[in-house]
This record gives C-alpha cells, structure tokens and sequence, in this order.
C-alpha cells in the first residue's frame, strides 16, 4: 500500500476552519433563525444561508449594505478598538503600539471574514484613517481616500476598479466628505436631539446622492424610503456590532449569558421588524429603471455643479446644473423615441440553454428551447430594463426564421435539414450533428453562430473549420450575445 500524503494546510484554510467555528457558535447560540442570519452576515461576512425573505427585505428598504461588512462596520469597530487600546497610549511610545494593535486586528478581521472585496477596500480605507487620527498627522481627506484607492488598484487587485462594490463604495465616501459639510451648514438646530437625527439624515442622504447613478445603472432600483431605514437602524448599528462581538468573544470560553442572549436577540428582532415594514411600503420602492453610462454621467454632473452652486453661490454652477439637466431629459427622450422605431433579433448565451429574442418596440417575443429557468428569468429581467421592454411573450422555437430579408437556419441535433437555399446565418445549438466544412463549401456566404447549449469541443471543431475557409465564426460564450443585422 502507498500512503499519500495528506493536504496541505495553509494560512486561509487554518483561518477559514476558525470562520467555521465561530459560525458553529453563532447556530449554538438561543436565537432566532432571522437573528442568527444577521450575526452571520455583519459579524463574519456570511450570507449563502440568508433566507432569501429577510434579504429582500434589506434591499427593499434601502438597507442592503447593513448585511455587507463595509466601510460603516469598519469604522465602528475601529472605535471600539481605540477605546479597548486607549490606556496604551499612557505609556511612552503608546500611540505606535496602539496603531499596530488596531491594525493587527482589522487585518486579522479581514482574514476572518474571507479577504471579501468590500472588507478589503474598508480595511485599507480605514487603516489609513487610523494612522492619520492616532499619529495625529494633519491630512487632506482627500488624500487619504487617494491613497487607499491607488493602494487597493496598484497592489491589491486593479479588477477591483471595474466591481459595482467598489465603485459605489468610493462614491459614497466622497459625497460624505464634499457634500455632507455643505449639507449641515445648510440648517444648524439649537435642539442637540434634532441636531443629531438632522446629521444622520444629512449622512445618509450625502452618500445616497454619491451612489444613486452607480446604483441604478447596476440594479435598477431606487427605495424611496431610504431615509427612515438609516434613521432608524444606523443608530442601532453600532449597539449591534458591539454586543455581537461581545456574545461571540464569550462563546468562545464559556457558554453565553442567558439575559444577554435574550436582550441581543430582541434588539434583532426589533431591527428586523422594522426593515420588513419599510419594505412593505411597495409604492416608495421604484423598479426597472433603465438607467445607462450617459445618464450616469450627466447626473454626476449635475450634481457637481449643484455642490458648486451652493459653495461658490455664483449663478454660473446654476444655469450650468440646469444645461445638464436638459441634455440629462434629452437623451432619455432620444433613448425613447430609439426604441419605439426599433426591431432587433438578439441571441443570447446561455448554458445549455438557447434564447433567441425578437425585439419590437416596447414588445418582445421570446423563442426559447426548454422551460424558463431562474438564469433565464434574470437574464430577460434584465434586458427588458436596459431595452425598456414593457411585454413579453413566450414561444418554441423554430427551425427557419426569414429577419429583414435574411435566411437564418437554426440547426440542432434532432431535426434533419435540406441546406439547398441560400442561407445568410446558421445557429447551431443542442450539438448537432452536423459538417461544417461541407456548410462552408457549398454555402461560402454563410455565417455560422453558436450559443451556450453546444459541448466545448463541438465549438472548438466548428472554430477550426471556419478559421481554414476564413469565415466568421461567433461563439456567444466568448463574443456575449449576437445581433443579427
């Protein structure tokens, strides 16, 4: 007998085993099934086992971010850092041992919760804003926000530029910084309670205004009432996070205090509670908003011009805020009338699956292969928004369609066809049986076409066969979906 060598253990599989561990002891604890989601998720960054419910919920109430471990959680557990660390800083050469405490742990919590994107860029963010605060080195915020930015894209990962995560993260953080001081000086409450919510409504409505055209390019989708969900749970969050990490450090050396557990979990319930009836509110919550690059950056001009407005007061910013605006209602006419005079044939890639879309105006038909799936229902979701379809209609395929005067054949592998006319495009899907190289030859102005339902190595030899005739060859897995003109 040989004995193989078992697995080699690393630093994230050793780290990820203590991720397991500490989820084993939030599941242990008395919670409810909805309390015990919310630990997972804000506390190690854990959401595959999230009732889908409860998460809809969050996005629906403007509150999705809560459930993702980000620059808010980071910065409130850098405050609970610095008060647990603060007597160091009574000792000579305390601030810089402070600092490195601090550090330690937000990267330790970083490994913790699996190096996920958003907790990469809060933790680099905000390390750098922990040095700036305990060395007590005056810096423009600015700066700051550079530094981390050009740190995470040129030694971390520069992919990160291009994730909507990352985007939305960087433009929340700005707006805060720039529009957020302008906003407050706006109306200053003798009241210290309405000063504080007025702050929090300030805050919130800063960073809602930085992400508001990223947000809806990517998700279509605006929650009216935003607002009252930051009002109401970003207070809560801090007691949240604290008590949380209190309850999970416990677990870990003894079983966790009955009141205490009783008390958390209320607090959750309370929370939640809240989010569900701010989602319930279905007519604040705006749908399917077509929204693309040109819209983001006249709204973001706009914006600018409006901050510029109110910080120079010259009427310049106004009546130049007001040119975007117009050109901003321009183009979403100019994009109306485009697909009110539109008719497109559109085959989409999908894996083992064929979709191909037939585009009129406002009106779509839909030729699908086998029984809608979940993939093909976001899928059609999605370019029903982008396209502004507001009706679809369902139907099978067929074997020849006739599109603006062009022959199209769609191939597959149970039909036996007569290739005798002339044919301007070829479909193959479902592995057909079929000799390219014979198509090519009596067909030489044919282009072939083929989608996600066929097998690798079909497409490979199809591939091959049109790069020895040089003829075009499209394969919607690699090129994405296929227009036919």
């Amino acid at each position: 007998y040989l004995t193989l060598p078992g697995p080699t253990k690393t630093w994230r599989g050793r780290i990820g085993r203590v991720r397991e561990h500490l989820s084993r002891k939030i599941n242990e604890m008395p919670l409810e099934a909805d309390s015990k989601d919310i630990m997972q998720a804000m506390l190690l960054g854990q959401r595959t086992t999230m009732d889908a419910t409860l998460y809809t919920g969050y996005k629906d109430a403007g509150a999705v971010h809560l459930l993702a471990i980000s620059g808010l959680h980071i910065g409130i557990l850098v405050l609970i850092l610095q008060f647990i660390f603060a007597p160091l800083r009574r000792i000579s050469g305390g601030e810089h041992i402070q600092l490195v405490s601090i550090l330690i742990f937000l990267w330790g919590y970083a490994a913790l919760a699996g190096f996920t994107p958003s907790v990469v860029r809060a933790v680099t963010m905000f390390s750098f804003v922990t040095y700036a605060l305990i060395i007590k080195r005056s810096g423009n915020s600015y700066n700051i926000i550079a530094l981390s930015l050009f740190f995470i894209l040129l030694v971390l990962d520069p992919n990160y530029l291009f994730q909507a995560g990352f985007q939305m993260s960087y433009a929340a953080v700005l707006a805060i910084i720039w529009l957020f001081p302008r906003l407050i000086r706006i109306w200053q409450p003798k009241a210290k309670v309405l000063g504080y919510f007025w702050q929090l409504l300030a805050l919130s409505l800063s960073a809602q205004l930085g992400v508001l055209p990223i947000s809806l390019y990517y998700f279509h989708q605006f929650p009216g009432l935003f607002f009252i969900s930051n009002l109401l749970i970003v207070p809560m969050l801090g007691v949240v996070l604290g008590f949380g990490f209190l309850l999970l450090a416990l677990s870990l050396v003894q079983s966790t205090p009955v009141l205490l557990t009783n008390l958390y979990d209320q607090l959750l319930i309370v929370m939640n509670t809240l989010i569900h009836w701010i989602a319930q509110q279905e007519f604040f919550i705006f749908r399917d908003i077509p929204f693309d690059g040109v819209q983001i950056f006249l709204s973001y001009s706009a914006l600018i011009l409006l901050i510029a407005a109110i910080e120079v007061r010259k009427t310049k910013f106004i009546w130049l805020m007001g040119f975007s605006i117009i050109l901003f209602q321009t183009w979403v006419f100019r994009e109306k009338l485009h697909v009110n005079n539109r008719s497109e044939l559109i085959l989409y890639h999908q894996i083992a699956q064929t979709l191909l879309v037939e585009e009129n105006a406002d009106q779509a038909n839909v030729y699908i292969r086998k029984k809608e799936d979940a993939y093909s229902a976001s899928l059609l979701q999605n370019a029903a928004v982008k396209n502004r379809i507001k009706e679809w209609e369902f139907k099978p395929l067929k074997n020849s369609y006739v599109w603006k005067g062009k022959n199209i054949l769609l191939v597959d592998r149970s039909a036996v066809h007569t290739l005798s006319k002339a044919l301007d495009f070829i479909i193959l899907t479902d592995n057909p049986r079929i000799n390219v190289d014979r198509v090519l030859a009596s067909h030489p102005n044919v282009r072939i076409i083929a989608d996600g339902s066929n097998y690798t190595y079909l497409i490979d030899a199809w591939r091959a066969s049109c790069a020895k005739a040089k003829r075009p060859f499209h394969y919607t897995g690699e090129k994405g979906a296929f227009y036919f003109e």
